[in-house]
């Protein structure tokens, strides 16, 4: 959403944002924690 209202100043912020969502992810899924309504 800043990316596209043009608030994010890099997009390399939303290069790291995407690897920090897709770690949570992980991280979630190897505890067992359901991540299909995410």
């Amino acid at each position: 959403f800043q990316h596209a209202t043009g608030e994010l100043e890099n997009t390399a912020g939303l290069r790291t944002g995407k690897k920090d969502l897709a770690r949570a992810l992980t991280i979630a899924r190897e505890r067992g924690i359901d991540t299909s309504r995410l």
